[in-house]
């Protein structure tokens, strides 16, 4: 599990501490599983799959099938501004379930668009969250 945890922070690029702010968790704990000295809780494990929606959880939890699960398969390439882009996906995802601090969410990252065109076309605006200094948010749901 602990490779797992690992190839899970280099696909997503995290650092261990980014890992252990992002699913809400002391980072003491992440340091401690990932040097082996301890073996990640379950409790652990559930936090990080509530925060990574698209981490496929018998391959986390068991090493069976793909990284990411099935219907996130399309978001997986190689380029760095595509990960970024699933990232923030799966960060917005986490926003209505979330207290109204966003103190886990790394400030000053730019996501760029990196859809095409003609598939922006068939595309209606669904939801604009706005952030603030003060770390809390607004989301505007329009019509």
């Amino acid at each position: 599990m602990i490779d797992r945890i690992k190839e899970l922070m280099e696909a997503k690029g995290l650092t261990s501490t980014q890992l252990a702010d992002g699913v809400d968790v002391p980072r003491a704990v992440v340091s401690h599983i990932l040097s082996g000295r301890n073996k990640p809780s379950l409790d652990v494990m559930v936090k990080i799959l509530s925060v990574h929606r698209d981490v496929n959880t018998e391959w986390l939890l068991l090493g069976e099938g793909s990284m990411y699960a099935k219907n996130f398969s399309s978001q997986i390439t190689s380029s760095n501004s595509e990960k970024a882009a699933a990232e923030a996906e799966n960060l917005i995802d986490t926003i209505p379930r979330a207290s109204p601090s966003l103190e886990n969410i790394p400030s000053g990252k730019v996501v760029p668009n990196v859809q095409p065109a003609a598939a922006q076309a068939s595309k209606t605006l669904e939801r604009i969250v706005y952030f603030y200094s003060d770390k809390t948010f607004e989301a505007y749901m329009p019509g």
